[in-house]
């Protein structure tokens, strides 16, 4: 198996999300949220304002994957984390990929909401559906070719984010019993590039959440049983006074872990 590497850098998706408090928000009250793309799209970036209105804080948010996220939280270079799969299932995926990178012990996962796993294909892609069974059967590489789930006779090439982010660890836990994703496989740094990778390339299929933006020329296939994708906000335990405020601003307005 030969993994392609597509480069990229993560300075570009630094994004600074600030909003108006109801009183003057003062420099102390900054906080870092580093970790999930999904998290970013599905609720920070659709509600900052409103949570920077409730929380009262500045929030500086670095969309750089679930698994870096709770790197940097334990690290002490964020105050809290965005993941986008169970902590256990993120921590496992870094800790197996480089052993006692981190320890959970002592950190909370606070479910927020949840999403699905979604499987973006070129559409000039015949296939319209999977199901968990031959979607498996890509994903570990026992099917290399379009042709054996209803495609044209041409490679299967898969392209997925780096080990340990959110989609890739979920789908490796539900769908793979654990196991790596196998074949032709392409790992790209964010996930939110996925989409026009795939796009570029018609033969590659991709694994994003739903909240990923399509490119152009790209569909989701259907899947006969989703796959769940709940998202959480890691902290210490207990959070601090700050970041507790930013816990309750994201329940009050996500509506706590759908």
């Amino acid at each position: 198996m030969r993994l392609g590497r597509f480069r990229f850098t993560l300075a570009a998706a630094a994004v600074g999300l600030v909003g108006v408090s109801a009183a003057p928000v003062q420099a102390g009250d900054t906080l870092r949220l580093h970790g999930s793309t999904t998290v970013t799209n599905a609720i920070i970036k659709p509600h900052k304002a409103a949570i920077a209105h409730r929380s009262g804080l500045t929030l500086k948010v670095f969309p750089n994957g679930s698994h870096r996220g709770l790197r940097d939280l334990v690290q002490g270079r964020a105050a809290a984390a965005m993941i986008s799969a169970p902590l256990k299932v993120v921590a496992g995926a870094l800790n197996k990929e480089a052993p006692g990178t981190v320890k959970i012990d002592g950190y909370t996962a606070h479910r927020v909401a949840a999403q699905r796993v979604t499987f973006v294909v070129h559409r000039g892609n015949p296939v319209t559906s999977l199901d968990r069974a031959a979607l498996r059967r890509v994903l570990t590489g026992e099917v290399s070719r379009w042709s054996a789930v209803g495609g044209a006779d041409v490679p299967i090439r898969i392209v997925t984010e780096t080990p340990g982010g959110g989609v890739r660890a979920l789908t490796e836990s539900k769908l793979l019993d654990g196991g790596t994703i196998r074949g032709a496989v392409t790992t790209i740094g964010n996930a939110a590039q996925i989409p026009g990778e795939v796009a570029r390339h018609p033969n590659t299929i991709g694994l994003v959440s739903q909240a990923h933006t399509l490119a152009p020329d790209t569909k989701r296939v259907k899947l006969n049983e989703p796959i769940r994708q709940p998202l959480f906000i890691v902290t210490s335990q207990p959070p601090s006074a700050k970041v507790q405020r930013l816990l309750d601003a994201v329940a009050a307005v996500a509506g706590g872990g759908a």
